[in-house]
């Protein structure tokens, strides 16, 4: 493989220190600040492990406030955000869609350690509410996926099950994430991680079961717990005092809807 080669965590190090100093040269004095992200920034990094940047800037170089650089280079994958600290907390650390997973990022200082500080120190305001409405923005596509899992179990459709399953386990995960108020630190840690938080719907382990054993060939046992955690996240909304049907129909948008009574 010409575009995939293993390296270790100073391997990594060293790429990093030739990414600062092209930073320097191409940003000048509107580069205000530099970090890692990632599993590079936690530690954790492997030896296929892609190196994540991002980069402050007074004014971003393109039409938004936000670019995103991604190349193979060396065998590696380099991702670097050009971004502001106004834009990066925005889309970052405040609650939004894609805060499940998001939410945790942690960086580390390259240049300007006292503005990465203010930055990682962030916590969004008023989060449980806005997680729950994220959380009910998210389950009609959550029941969409449960819906087609059930689909191809009841039809015997076991050789298309593995991404329909997998799909639906995803959405699950996100909705826990966001009931627990608690991002994941990682996509490759996240079913440990909700096996782990105080909400947890019934029959999370049986999923997880599934998942980790390849279990969801067996299509009754995959019924079964699909039925079993659908029904337990139901539970906790409920426990929430989150209304998550309508008794008629109403043609409103999902950000209508999160604002509506008995939504958070």
């Amino acid at each position: 493989m010409k575009g995939l080669r293993p390296y270790s965590h100073e391997d990594r190090a060293r790429l990093i220190r030739e990414l600062v100093d092209r930073h320097k040269q191409k940003f000048g004095d509107n580069l205000v600040g530099l970090a890692t992200q990632g599993s590079f920034a936690r530690n954790a990094d492997a030896e296929y492990s892609d190196v994540e940047l991002v980069a402050f800037l007074n004014e971003v170089p393109a039409t938004a406030d936000w670019a995103d650089c991604v190349q193979v280079w060396q065998g590696v994958l380099i991702d670097i955000i050009w971004t502001t600290k106004d834009e990066y907390i925005a889309r970052v650390k405040e609650v939004t869609p894609d805060w499940y997973l998001a939410g945790s990022d942690v960086l580390g200082a390259l240049i300007n350690e006292p503005l990465i500080a203010e930055v990682n120190a962030f916590e969004p305001s008023d989060a449980r509410r806005r997680c729950l409405n994220e959380a009910v923005n998210h389950w009609p596509v959550t029941q969409e996926a449960t819906g087609k899992v059930l689909n191809a179990v009841n039809r015997g459709n076991g050789s298309n099950l593995g991404p329909l399953f997998f799909s639906m386990l995803h959405h699950v995960l996100i909705e826990i994430a966001f009931l627990n108020q608690r991002p994941y630190q990682s996509a490759s840690t996240a079913l440990g991680e909700a096996q782990g938080f105080a909400k947890r719907p019934r029959g999370l382990e049986d999923i997880a079961s599934l998942a980790v054993n390849g279990g969801y060939t067996d299509l009754s046992r995959t019924r079964l717990a699909v039925e079993t955690v659908f029904a337990g996240l139901e539970a906790l909304f409920a426990d929430e005092r989150v209304v998550l049907y309508d008794s008629e129909l109403v043609l409103r948008t999902g950000e209508e809807a999160s604002s509506a009574p008995g939504h958070g």
